[in-house]
């Protein structure tokens, strides 16, 4: 039990030396990367003036086609252009399938 409190410590101790390790190289990184900003470079604060904004709106910005069609469970359903091209796909995907299993350990 005291190994394991030694161990905590130790691996504890560790952590926090790195942490500030690496915050001191943070701090050194930001200031050399904001030395010619005219915030300060260490928090970047940057504050910007509410701007008022006279301009209309776009309405016909989004999806303006027919809506989808949906079911009596509330869910959307296929379209009779989908259900023709979900069963020809399944079709080509049975098919490909028994293509595949006329030749031995999927070799062709």
């Amino acid at each position: 039990m005291v190994m394991v409190a030694q161990a905590k410590a130790a691996h504890l101790a560790t952590h926090a030396r790195t942490t500030s390790r690496l915050a001191a190289a943070a701090a050194s990184a930001a200031t050399a990367q904001y030395r010619l900003d005219v915030y300060d470079g260490r928090r970047n604060l940057v504050y910007l003036a509410p701007v008022r904004v006279n301009y209309p709106t776009v309405s016909s910005v989004g999806y303006r086609g027919p809506p989808a069609p949906i079911g009596p469970d509330g869910r959307v359903i296929d379209t009779p252009e989908v259900a023709r091209a979900r069963a020809a796909h399944m079709k080509a995907r049975a098919h490909a399938l028994a293509m595949l299993s006329r030749h031995e350990n999927n070799y062709y």
